[in-house]
């Protein structure tokens, strides 16, 4: 008898082990889908997993800052109606093939 309460301890010890990880996961994911809004306003000082790039995904030295040509858009020349489409092409452009660019106002 003394074997089986010592096996059901142990099974219902890691239960209540389970559903813990499962209520910390849980809050840890609403904590996280509330957005970085949420995460900035709250003070964090450790970002969380979620929004961490795995080390295997990230870009090795060969991406270094000065390798990458960022699109660079003078937003002036929108004011110049001779060069205005050329400059909303550029603009179309780099947020098609990167998603930003750099503003320039000269």
């Amino acid at each position: 008898m003394a074997i089986v309460d010592l096996i059901n301890a142990g099974e219902h010890q890691q239960q209540q082990q389970a559903a813990k990880r499962q209520e910390e996961d849980g809050e840890r994911e609403y904590y996280c889908r509330r957005g970085v809004r949420h995460l900035s306003d709250s003070g964090i000082t450790k970002l969380p997993g979620r929004y961490v790039l795995p080390a295997s995904d990230r870009p090795g030295q060969a991406a270094a800052v000065g390798s990458v040509k960022l699109p660079v858009v003078d937003l002036a020349r929108l004011r110049v109606p001779s060069e205005r489409a050329a400059v909303l092409r550029t603009l179309d452009a780099a947020c098609r093939e990167y998603g930003f660019f750099q503003a320039r106002i000269i």
